[in-house]
Order: C-alpha cells, then sequence, then structure tokens
C-alpha cells in the first residue's frame, strides 16, 4: 500500500516576531535564489524529508511541523514512527531549550512530561538537565497516527456540515476566544506523569486563557493518547522565532545553501532594485522593497515592505515594516511599525519590562508624553497592559507615509509637534494589526517583486537544468502589473535565442524550444480566458517589437502580431518548439559533398534484418530533450517473435534511373524518380517516408543542390551507376511497442550505406537512426535502435550532450526469455495499435514545459532501469516483476492516455496471477509483457486471455532472446 502523509506546516509563536506576525510567516521566505515565480521558503527546502518520515501505522499519519524552524537530521535515525504520537527531541543547552518546549522522557523512549517554554531554574527543579548540562528540546515535529489524530479531532467536538468541519461546543467556543496552542493545551496534557491537576497549571503558567473545568475535560479526553519520542543524535536547529534569530538563522541557511544574489552581508529576499537604486550597509535582512534611491543600513537592521523612493538611513538595531490592511472602519491603509532588534514582543512583558525602539517602554513613553491610557485605553484591566496590546503603530494612507515616524527611533530627538502628531494619530497594537493586516495584498507585493526580477533573468531561467515551468510563467503573468512588458521581454529573449542557434547550433536549439513551448502553455493557461492575453496585451506588443524582432519572429512561423486566434499561435509556438530540438540533433551531422557510389556487382543483394526490442525500463529518459539534458538510462532486451528474426531489408541493384521501394507486410509498391518525389511525404504508410528520408540522408539529395538548377535526381542516380530497389518487411502488427520503426530505420540505413560500400559502427548507426527518426518528426530516443542493432538483455547509458556517446553492458537474460524461465513471462499483442508519436509530443511537451510531476517521474524512471537490471543480475524474479509493474505505474503517470479502458480490463483480469505488467514502448496499444508469479500462473493467464480475447486482433507470440543484434549480408 502506498503511505499516505498529511503536512500541516503550523505557524509557531506568532508573537515572537513583530515583522512577521502578520506578514506571513507560516512560509518564511528565504535569500535564496529561485527558478520559481513563487519565492524559496522554509517549507520548500524541508519537504522532501518531512515526506520521508514514515509511520508504523499503515492507516496514515498527519506530520504537523513549525512553520519558524529549519530542521536537518539523519533520517535514518527515524526509521519509522511508533503509533500514537510520537514528537521529535534533541538535547541542547537548558538556555537555548528555555524559549521552546522541553521533554521529560523515560529509558523505553515513552514521555514523562512536556513543559512549554520552562525556565532554567524550573528545568534544573524538574530534572530536565542532563549532566552536561542539556535539556531534550522539542524540535516541532509531530506526528499522529490516524487513531491519535482522530482522539484529538473528537476531543475539540468536531462536526461537519455540507461545506466545512467545524468545531464546536464549550471547547469550540474557547479556541474562537483563545485559541487553541497545540504544544501548550494539547502535549502538555499528555505524558505518563501528567496529571489533571498538574497540567492546568502548567497551561495557566504558559499564558492559556481556557477555563479550568474546560481543561480538565480536555486532558481526559486527550490524556490516553500513547505519547513517544524519537531523541536525534545530531540536529541543525535553527529558528526563526525574535527578529534576532531571524538575522541568525537566516545567514546561517544562506552561508549553507545557496550564496545571496544581493548585496554582500545583506539578507536580499524579493527585493527590487531600480535605477539609482542601492544598499549600503551588513547583517541586516531586506525584503520585499522596491528600492529606487540609497538605503544605508547601520547593522543589525529589519527592512520589509518600504518603498525607498528617497535616501533612507536606519541607526543600528532599528526595525522598519509597511505592511497593507485596513483600518477600524474597513478603510485601506497601511500599517507603519517602527521597532527594534531586541524588541521582546511575547505579550506577557508589561511596561515597565519590556523594551521598545531600544528603549525601556516606560522611558521612551516618558519621553514623548504619553500616559497609559494614551496607549492601552481601549482595555479594561492592568494585566492586560502589555507591550502586545499596547497602541503604538500609526495607520497611513500612503506607504511612503513612513518617513513622518522615523523619529520613533530617537524620541529625545524628536520635535515637539511630530510627538503631539503621534498622540493624535490613529495607531493601532501589535494584536490589532494581526487581525487587520491584508496577507493577500502583501503575499501579493513579494509576488510582484520577484516576478520583476524573473523578468530580469529570462537567459538564465530557460538554461540547463533550470526548473522554471510554464505553470511559473503563467503565474507571473497574472501576479505582473505589467505583463505586457514581461511578454515583451520574452519574445526578444525568442530573438536573442534565435541568433544564437544560428551561431552556435547545437543546445541552443533546445533553449529556444524551451521558450517556445513554455510560451504556448502558459498562454493556455493564462487566465481563466487565455485570449486575453492576445486581446489586451499582444496589440500593445506590435509598437514595442523592432522590425528586426518581428522579421525573426516570423521566420518562425509565430507572429505575434498577425496571430489573433489563440489555438492558432499555441499550435505554431509548439511547431516551432519541435522543430527546435529536431535541429538540435540535426546539427551533429556530418555533411558530405561527395556523391554515392554503389560498389555493388549487379547481381548482388544486400540483406539487413534485425530483432525487435523489449523495453523493460528507462523508456522516455532517452528521448530528447531529457537526454540532452541528462542523459539517459535504459534496460532492454532484443528478442525474436515466433522463432524468426522480424525486422528486415532488401537492397538491390537495378539498371532503371529511380528508387523502387516495397513494402511487403503493408503491400504497397512505389516508384521515385525526381526530388520532389523524393521529398514528398506519403500518407498512406509511414514506411514509404522512412525509406524516403534515409535515401536522403545517405546522400541522395546533397544539401549543395539546387533543386531549380538542372542538376536532377535522374543524373545523380546515373552517377551512382544506376537505380535501387528497396524491399521492406516487419512481421509486427504496426504501433506495437516493440520499437520496430527506429529499428526498421537501422536496418534500411545500414544496408543503404553497406550498399555504397560503407559499414557504419555501431555507434554511427544508433546516432544515424536517432537523426532519420528526428526527420520523421516521430522524434524518438535511441533505445529502440540500440534495443534492435546491439544483441542480448543490456543496460544502456549515456551522458548528456546533442550527440549521445551511447554505451551498453550485457545484462543476463533468463528470468526474461520464455525459453529460459518455464514461459513464467508471457508476450501479448493487445489488438490495439497506437503510433508513439501523438503520447512522445505529450511527454516531451511536459518536459519542455517543466512539469514538476514529469521532472520527478522521469527521474525515477532514470533510476528504475539500473535497478531492474540489478534484479535480472542477482536472478531475483519477484524484485524483477514488482518493478515491472512500478514502470508501468511511472509510465501511466507520466502520460494518462498511455493506457485505455481495454488494457485496463486486461490488467485488472491477470492482476491475481502477475507480479508485474507493462505495455511496451510509449503505450497506448501494442505489446503487453507480462511476469507470472509461477509457471502455473502463466498457464492460467494464457488460458484466461485465450478464452477472451478483448478483440479480433489479440494473440500471444512466443519470443526468445536475440543474442546477434543487427546482421548485414550481401547475397
Amino acid at each position: 500500500q502506498e503511505q499516505h502523509i498529511l503536512i500541516i506546516h503550523s505557524g509557531g509563536d506568532s508573537r515572537r516576531l513583530p515583522s512577521y506576525a502578520t506578514c506571513g510567516k507560516l512560509f518564511t521566505p528565504l535569500p535564496i535564489e529561485s527558478d520559481s515565480a513563487i519565492p524559496t521558503t522554509l517549507f520548500d527546502i524541508q519537504l522532501q524529508n518531512f515526506l520521508q518520515l514514515r509511520s508504523k501505522n499503515s492507516s496514515g499519519q498527519i506530520v504537523v511541523t513549525s512553520g519558524d524552524v529549519f530542521l536537518d537530521f539523519d533520517l535514518i535515525e527515524v526509521d519509522c514512527f511508533a503509533n500514537g504520537l510520537s514528537i521529535l527531541g534533541y538535547p541542547i543547552e537548558a538556555e537555548a531549550a528555555s524559549h521552546h518546549g522541553v521533554l521529560l522522557t523515560s529509558d523505553d523512549g515513552s514521555v514523562r512530561q512536556f513543559y512549554q517554554k520552562p525556565s532554567v531554574a524550573k528545568q534544573h527543579r524538574i530534572g530536565a538537565i542532563d549532566p552536561e548540562g542539556r535539556s531534550i528540546l522539542d524540535v516541532g515535529v509531530l506526528n499522529f497516527d490516524a487513531k491519535s489524530a482522530v482522539n484529538l479531532l473528537s476531543a475539540i467536538n468536531i462536526i461537519s456540515n455540507a461545506e466545512e468541519f467545524q468545531w464546536s461546543g464549550p471547547v469550540g467556543e474557547a479556541i474562537d476566544s483563545h485559541g487553541l496552542d497545540l504544544y501548550r493545551e494539547f502535549c502538555c496534557a499528555l505524558g505518563k506523569e501528567v496529571t489533571s491537576k498538574t497540567f492546568i497549571k502548567e497551561v495557566h503558567s504558559c499564558g492559556s486563557k481556557w477555563g479550568e473545568d474546560l481543561l480538565a475535560c480536555f486532558f481526559d479526553e486527550i490524556h490516553s493518547i500513547n505519547f513517544q519520542v524519537e531523541i536525534l543524535s545530531e540536529c541543525c536547529f535553527l529558528h526563526f522565532g525574535t527578529s534576532r534569530e531571524l538575522l541568525k538563522s537566516g545567514k546561517k541557511i544562506q552561508s549553507e545553501l545557496v550564496a545571496c544574489p544581493g548585496p554582500d552581508r545583506i539578507l536580499f529576499i524579493n527585493n527590487d532594485i531600480q535605477e539609482n537604486g542601492l544598499i549600503e550597509g551588513e547583517n541586516s535582512w531586506v525584503e520585499a522593497s522596491l528600492i529606487s534611491a540609497p538605503l544605508n543600513l547601520e547593522g543589525e537592521n529589519l527592512v520589509v515592505g518600504v518603498d525607498v523612493s528617497e535616501p533612507l538611513s536606519l541607526p543600528s538595531g532599528a526595525c522598519l515594516d509597511v505592511i497593507p490592511g485596513h483600518n477600524r472602519d474597513e478603510t485601506p491603509v497601511y500599517f507603519v511599525r517602527c521597532f527594534g532588534i531586541d524588541d521582546f514582543c511575547t505579550g506577557f512583558e508589561n511596561k515597565y519590562t519590556g523594551l521598545f525602539c531600544g528603549f525601556p517602554f516606560g522611558e521612551w513613553l516618558e519621553t514623548v508624553g504619553a500616559r497609559p491610557a494614551d496607549v492601552w485605553n481601549h482595555l479594561s484591566t492592568e494585566n492586560d497592559r502589555t507591550i502586545w496590546n499596547a497602541r503604538l503603530f500609526p495607520a497611513v494612507m500612503e506607504p511612503t507615509d513612513y518617513r513622518d515616524w522615523l523619529w520613533m527611533y530617537h524620541p529625545a530627538d524628536s520635535l515637539k509637534q511630530s510627538r503631539r502628531r503621534w498622540l493624535d494619530c490613529d495607531r493601532y497594537s501589535i494584536a490589532e494589526i494581526a487581525t487587520l493586516v491584508d496577507h493577500n495584498e502583501f503575499q501579493n507585493r513579494r509576488l510582484r517583486i520577484h516576478t520583476l526580477k524573473l523578468s530580469n533573468s529570462f537567459q538564465r531561467l530557460f538554461q540547463n537544468q533550470s526548473s522554471f515551468s510554464a505553470a511559473d510563467l503563467s503565474f507571473a503573468f497574472s501576479v505582473s502589473l505589467a505583463p505586457t512588458e514581461l511578454l515583451t521581454r520574452l519574445l526578444d529573449e525568442i530573438c536573442v535565442e534565435v541568433d544564437e542557434s544560428n551561431k552556435t547550433m547545437g543546445m541552443a536549439n533546445f533553449f529556444l524550444a524551451r521558450i517556445l513551448h513554455t510560451l504556448a502553455t502558459s498562454i493556455d493557461k493564462f487566465a481563466d480566458n487565455p485570449s486575453a492575453l492576445i486581446s489586451s496585451i499582444f496589440p500593445q506588443i506590435e509598437q514595442r517589437l523592432s522590425s528586426t524582432v518581428q522579421k525573426r519572429l516570423k521566420s518562425l512561423g509565430i507572429s505575434a502580431i498577425e496571430n489573433t486566434e489563440i489555438n492558432r499561435l499555441t499550435d505554431r509556438l509548439r511547431s516551432a518548439a519541435f522543430a527546435s530540438i529536431r535541429q538540435t540533433i540535426m546539427d551533429g551531422e556530418k555533411s558530405t559533398n561527395s556523391p554515392p557510389v554503389c560498389k555493388l556487382r549487379s547481381d548482388e543483394i544486400v540483406w539487413a534484418r534485425a530483432p525487435c526490442r523489449l523495453d523493460l525500463a528507462g523508456g522516455w529518459t532517452d528521448t530528447p530533450p531529457y537526454s540532452l539534458e541528462n542523459g539517459g538510462s535504459v534496460t532492454n532486451a532484443a528478442i525474436n517473435l515466433n522463432g524468426q528474426i522480424p525486422i528486415h531489408t532488401f537492397v538491390r541493384p537495378i539498371t532503371e534511373p529511380l528508387f523502387r521501394i516495397h513494402s511487403i507486410d503493408q503491400g504497397q509498391y512505389l516508384e521515385i524518380s525526381n526530388f520532389d518525389e523524393l521529398l514528398t511525404q506519403e500518407s498512406f504508410t509511414s514506411e514509404f517516408n522512412l525509406v524516403k528520408l534515409a535515401l536522403v540522408q545517405t546522400g541522395f539529395f546533397p544539401k549543395q543542390v539546387d533543386r531549380n538548377s538542372n542538376y536532377s535526381l535522374r543524373k545523380l542516380i546515373e552517377g551512382f551507376g544506376g537505380g535501387l530497389e528497396i524491399t521492406t518487411l516487419a512481421t509486427v502488427p504496426q504501433g506495437s511497442g516493440l520499437g520496430t520503426s527506429s529499428i526498421l530505420g537501422a536496418v534500411v540505413l545500414a544496408a543503404i550505406y553497406r550498399v555504397m560500400g560503407q559499414a557504419l559502427t555501431q555507434k554511427e548507426l544508433f546516432y544515424a537512426t536517432l537523426r532519420l527518426e528526428q526527420a520523421l518528426t516521430s522524434g524518438g530516443g535511441w533505445q529502440d535502435q540500440v534495443g534492435g542493432i546491439v544483441g542480448g538483455t543490456k543496460l544502456i547509458f549515456a551522458e548528456p550532450g546533442p550527440i549521445p556517446d551511447i554505451q551498453s553492458s550485457p545484462v543476463p537474460c533468463d528470468l526474461i526469455d520464455s525459453q529460459l524461465n518455464n514461459k513464467q513471462t508471457l508476450l501479448y499483442y493487445t489488438g490495439v495499435n497506437r503510433p508513439a508519436k501523438n503520447i512522445l509530443q505529450k511527454v516531451v511537451g511536459r518536459y519542455l514545459d517543466r512539469d514538476r510531476i514529469a521532472l520527478s517521474t522521469l527521474e525515477q524512471l532514470h533510476q528504475l532501469s539500473g535497478q531492474i537490471a540489478q534484479a535480472l543480475t542477482e536472478k531475483e524474479m519477484n524484485r524483477f516483476g514488482k518493478m515491472i509493474g512500478e514502470a508501468w505505474r511511472l509510465n501511466k503517470r507520466l502520460d494518462k492516455f498511455s493506457s485505455n479502458e481495454e488494457t485496463e480490463q486486461i490488467m485488472s483480469l491477470i492482476d491475481p496471477y502477475i507480479l508485474g505488467a507493462k505495455l511496451l514502448g510509449a503505450g497506448g496499444g501494442g505489446f503487453l509483457f507480462m511476469v507470472c508469479r509461477s509457471p502455473d500462473h502463466a498457464r492460467q493467464v494464457y488460458q484466461l486471455l485465450y478464452e477472451n480475447p478483448p478483440n479480433g486482433h489479440a494473440r500471444f507470440y512466443d519470443f526468445e532472446t536475440n543474442h546477434e543484434g543487427i546482421t548485414v549480408s550481401v547475397c
């Protein structure tokens, strides 16, 4: 069964960090350069590790992590969570632990008690500190099994209506009024030594507002949950709780993960430095700001959401954020928050112990002439008079009005009228701002600024290994304030790549293909109505593009100005993209100016033949463009069908000055006597097209020849020594999935070259066939021809690059060959055929678009080929069969149309009898390869499908390993 995991990334203590209490700290952005339209957050860089935290309970799990913590630890230490509730702990100095949860544990891994932020003195008193001065820190990761999760939901009286789940009753009222802290009201209630009385006392000392009776009832509901701890021996624990921790932890991540792209010594996150903009300073955090004038930071500064349109200097330790929201009358405003790096706003310090703007709060109030009533007149009790509830921060109508309040960092030097204005203005507390802030607008600001940065980096974003996707580009269009400018820059970049591809060829064409296809898909995804992009944006572009740019776009057949229909434009973009990929492969072709010459005697015939290919795993990783960037790895086998080699070509010289082509299996015949006939593609059989393009590739249409000159195909053939009769035979149904087209191409090429006295090496034939496939526009990879050219079962691999250097290693065939495994493997023709081209273009398109699921699936397929080769080497039939099933699952994940209703019906019918099965090739029909649980099960499958065929064409084929590969002889 698949493991079902729900990851919940919680927000942490929102009152510990003023600049993120209302700015979306839940997904804290990081100073890391990103190729995504969405900035990188703490959650992003930890998600894959969280997903690998497994539970012993197969019914599913919920992992809750802290949104203000970065964790890095060895996953091997957490092999599987125990049943119940599990928590991760880590031994750390008692002083550091006092700001978080602390665990008292037993030798058996159970939790005795959980304490929320106990002082060092309290840790000594309860025996939490070991001889080395360390306590067990709660690192913020909780794992619920299904039973404990349901127990918690029951305790908070969850009910459901038609639209949503809601908590209810007295507990629901308490949650609505006071909140539910998972680490306080919940975790503190668990543990073997906790009693109702000690629980109530503990959570009240931590600030809980729940009544005693309600806490007692809540305790009775959840205390029985089994509470276990997994203690880590090593862990990197970075907290983003306070303003100072934000700086410290941000610098640590910056230094260890990715270098910051901004100015030296500044943590630079999603800002746009415009003309005349400049940042000077060190040890500071600057985020979501537009900087068009000098910004001077004296150190330990936080600057968030600020428009620097005039020179701005901040003293050491000064923090400034400008946050959009609405006032008490629902009018849009901006909250200006000036505070100090060490202001400690947990909500529990009173006016005499807390800091504000670096000064004791009481002293600051006296300096500005404020009375307690001026900041707490809305509160009824003295106990509520904390910095958290003090109305300190002005609300302004324009975001640049923050300059009127910068004197708050130096109250003693301020003007009397400035202090008077502060006393009279509309002010808000941190608690109020937390409810009035416009989170969406602030997040949109982050995204818009990030998009501005992306539009200046298109050349990088479409280069090798970049993950910038069509979804990213579409999202950038949707959030950008200037989509016209964004699209104009992208079209300019297309023209740059056109120029580059004309100069250097090779991979430059691939980068151009990435841009073209990504743009097409992003236009399709844009907004609810993609035509809006055409009607609202493209008319404005005509005036922006130079005539040179327009001319280059027209050369690609994608003039944005002339194409007012969205489908027409996106289809042309995609066609240009696939043409660019083909050109990437074709650029490696060695041109020859020597006309071909026949080296056969008039009575000789060249006979070339080859086996089919049975692909096991790794298919698609050999296909451009994936293989261009990542190389490829495939395991496949060469096979004969029904005791015969299935693919043949016969070539003999004839005296007539023409080419005569026969397709025995198609029952078709064609004569070619001029260049036009040679270049015209036939619709009724792909074999004719294949042979025609093979003739062109082998020199019967020289690149230097002007078709309008007197030089004709007749003259070329006469110089060759006469015409050729080419006969092809493929005893395999079309759309079989056995690589027939590519292997036939290799056989035809090998035969024609042999007529000219040339014997290509295996690698030369691999690449020649790859170019032929591209010329056919089928766009296949290299595994099919290698599967037929090289005999036996083999692991085939190649490094990245436009000209693949293909290597292969033999693998035992005992588990595959039905003649060697007592017919435990079966080969069944489903009677459904489908050309690979349709599927291939969809998969290639998803890769060009950097579709996240496609990228992940291709990476898994890349690894799976080696794993299957190892299973074959170790002769592990069970493992081999299950991996065949995994390959099929991945193929369907890559393209849902690789299967169909008929195939799924067959799979359902045979499922009890097989270890694994897959359609061969790209899928959609053709041959089905099955690995049965035993020879007896194989006989049962044979009988089932023999008696219940899905259609009149379906049938079994005998097969055996072909160890010779391609053979070319002269008769």
